[in-house]
């Protein structure tokens, strides 16, 4: 009776923090294994922290981050780095499988993890700051940024009791090192086959500065992969894509404002004009660089009703300067390809021009349609102009005033303009009479 006493209390505690919201841990612990496989941006940061904090609420053993990358966007790297520093459970790195690398940004990320680890085959290093997949020119601002991204490793490494030296370097010189180097130097605690390989080999290790005992062998693990959502938007956050998107979506919107009712070019365009903001939402940008695009794209439409070529020309200037300007140029691949500015210069300057040269030849072409095409005509006179009278012409009865003599009944007159909705007229063979 005691202890069904006891059992009864403890499943109406259950059910009680089950009613209040409190979250129950799993009955037994996991590893979370989570795959970042790809460049480091603002989308991986943002599935690597959720999963981070998913592991923080479910009472997860550890986290496993299984890396191969080359590298990425220093504030994603950062996001990532205060993630898992701040968390309360350990968290392992592992670069695998074989023939993956840990470059640039995920360096980083492994010196400031609670346990670093790699495949056989892999290799880590080349942590060198760039801007735009470039080298930063030489000087006081190059000096600026490689010191404090070399501060920065190094307080990771020594703090995680690891190769601070080394790990300098890598930012430095850009060093590079297979797993068996970095094993020897002390950048790595464990070379592994495989996850479980890992954590049989991390069990009873306690980690810095955490001070945490592992317990970790023969735990299930829980792998975790970029969600199908997440890699649609890692790949519209491209800088490229994103400027293609916007100009593309603009041109067909304005072909359905010229072309009402299409339908069809302007919904196209809206849909990708929407998901290149959305785009632009989620990676840091310049409003310059957008109130340029804006700006250039509104000039470029003004022209295909103008038809001068100065507002088309001085609009795609100004859309190839704001997609310069953009993103953030300091950022590492957060850019557009300056080939692709140029070249979609050229081709719009190019299709303006056409359009112009086109424009300037129908201008130059007489009146096809309307009152215009009155003049020069020949018309018969049906009530005599003495100077005012009727002439008929073009199939109807006009009101028509003689600028010469008086002209009788039966003459031809030839249209020489038109007051409103009165012709002016001078006298004309009646042979030559088109109506």
């Amino acid at each position: 009776m005691h202890w069904s006493r006891r059992i009864g209390s403890v499943l109406a505690a259950l059910i009680a923090f089950a009613a209040l919201g409190v979250p129950i841990a799993a009955a037994e612990p996991v590893v979370r294994e989570v795959v970042l496989d790809r460049a480091i941006d603002p989308v991986t940061a943002r599935f690597v922290t959720g999963q981070l904090d998913a592991a923080a609420e479910r009472g997860d053993a550890a986290v496993v981050i299984r890396i191969d990358t080359p590298g990425g966007l220093d504030s994603s790297m950062r996001e990532i780095i205060q993630a898992e520093l701040a968390t309360k459970f350990p968290v392992l790195t592992f670069v695998a499988p074989n023939g993956a690398r840990s470059a640039s940004a995920g360096v980083f990320i492994m010196m400031g993890s609670d346990l670093a680890a790699m495949a056989p085959q892999t290799n880590i290093g080349s942590s060198t700051p760039v801007a735009a997949g470039a080298d930063i020119p030489e000087g006081d601002l190059k000096k600026k940024i490689v010191n404090d991204a070399a501060a920065r490793i190094r307080v990771l490494a020594q703090t995680h009791g690891r190769n601070a030296q080394w790990a300098e370097s890598a930012v430095r010189d850009a060093a590079n090192i297979t797993a068996a180097e970095a094993l020897k130097l002390g950048v790595i605690e464990i070379i592994a086959t495989d996850t479980p390989d890992l954590l049989r080999q991390a069990d009873g290790r306690t980690t810095k500065p955490k001070g945490i005992t592992l317990d970790l062998a023969g735990l299930p693990i829980e792998t975790h992969t970029l969600p199908l959502h997440l890699q649609i938007l890692d790949v519209l956050i491209d800088p490229n894509l994103i400027s293609l998107l916007f100009l593309g979506g603009l041109i067909l919107i304005a072909f359905e404002v010229a072309h009402p009712g299409v339908i069809v070019p302007g919904f196209l365009g809206g849909v990708m004009v929407v998901l290149a903001l959305f785009g632009i939402s989620v990676v840091p940008f310049s409003w310059t660089g957008l109130l340029l695009l804006l700006l250039g794209a509104g000039l470029m439409v003004a022209e295909l009703h103008v038809g001068h070529g100065a507002l088309g020309l001085t609009g795609v200037a100004l859309f190839a300067l704001g997609a310069f300007l953009l993103f953030d140029s300091d950022q590492e691949g957060l850019q557009v390809s300056i080939p692709l500015i140029v070249t979609t210069a050229v081709v719009l300057g190019v299709g303006f021009m056409f359009i112009i040269s086109r424009t300037s030849k129908v201008r130059r072409l007489p009146a096809a349609t309307g009152l215009a095409t009155l003049v020069g005509r020949i018309g018969e006179v049906r009530e005599t102009l003495d100077p005012e009278g009727l002439v008929f012409v073009h199939g109807e009865l006009w009101a028509a005033v003689s600028d010469g003599p008086p002209v009788p009944v039966g003459e031809g007159v030839v249209i020489e303009r038109l007051e409103g909705f009165t012709l002016h007229v001078q006298p004309a063979p009646l042979e030559e009479v088109r109506s």
